[in-house]
C-alpha cells in the first residue's frame, strides 16, 4: 500500500527478485541512476510512494526509503522523454564534472593563463581575447609579448543580477553577472 498499489503476496513474492516488477531500490541509488531529484522523489510534493526502513549503517542515521524500480523508471522517462535521453543526460553531467575537474587541476598547476581562464570557468571575455590577438599579432619584433591575460587588468568582482533563471530539464538554476559570466547551481 505504500506504493499505491494492491498485489497479492504470491504475485509480490513471484516478482520480487533483481530486474523483477517489484524489485525496490533506495532513494540514492534512485538519484544516481535516473538522475531525479528529491522533489520529484517526495511523496508530499506529488512524487512517488517509499516504504521507510530503519537504516542499516547506523540506526542515528535518517531512515532509508525504498522505491519500486519500474515506479521509478517510469518517472524518469517521463521526466527525460526516453531511456536514450536520460543516458545522453548521464554522459553530458559526467562530462561536465571532468571538465569542473580539469578546471580545478589547471587551476592549482598550469600557466598564470590557464589558471585565469580556469577560474572564470574557461569563459574569457571578447576584449580579453581581442588583446591578446593585438599582443600576439606582432611576436616577431621587440620583447616577447606578455599575454593579456595576465598583464595587471584591474580585478572584476561578479555583480549577478537579480533574475536567474531556473531549466526544469535539468532543475538547475542559472544566474549571471553583468558581464556575462553565468553560473548554473542546483537549490537544496
Amino acid at each position: 500500500e505504500a506504493f499505491g498499489l494492491h498485489v497479492c503476496y504470491d504475485c509480490q513474492r513471484a516478482n520480487r527478485g533483481a530486474g523483477a516488477k517489484y524489485q525496490v531500490i533506495t532513494k540514492s541509488k534512485a538519484k544516481d541512476e535516473y538522475l531525479l531529484n528529491d522533489r520529484q522523489l517526495d511523496e508530499a510534493r506529488g512524487g512517488l510512494g517509499n516504504i521507510r526502513l530503519p537504516n542499516p549503517n547506523d540506526k542515528r542515521y535518517g531512515d532509508m526509503r525504498l522505491y519500486l524500480r519500474f515506479q521509478v523508471e517510469e518517472l524518469a522517462f517521463a521526466t527525460w522523454g526516453s531511456s536514450e535521453e536520460l543516458l545522453l543526460e548521464k554522459e553530458r553531467r559526467s562530462e561536465e564534472r571532468l571538465n569542473r575537474a580539469e578546471a580545478k587541476r589547471k587551476l592549482k598547476s598550469g600557466t598564470p593563463e590557464e589558471q585565469v581562464l580556469a577560474r572564470c570557468g574557461g569563459h574569457s571575455s571578447k576584449a580579453a581575447k581581442q588583446r591578446k590577438g593585438r599582443a600576439t599579432a606582432g611576436a616577431g619584433e621587440g620583447p616577447p609579448a606578455i599575454p593579456a591575460v595576465v598583464r595587471s587588468a584591474p580585478r572584476h568582482t561578479h555583480a549577478f543580477l537579480l533574475e536567474e533563471e531556473y531549466c526544469e530539464a535539468t532543475d538547475m538554476w542559472t544566474k549571471r553577472c553583468a558581464c556575462g559570466f553565468a553560473v548554473e547551481y542546483e537549490r537544496l
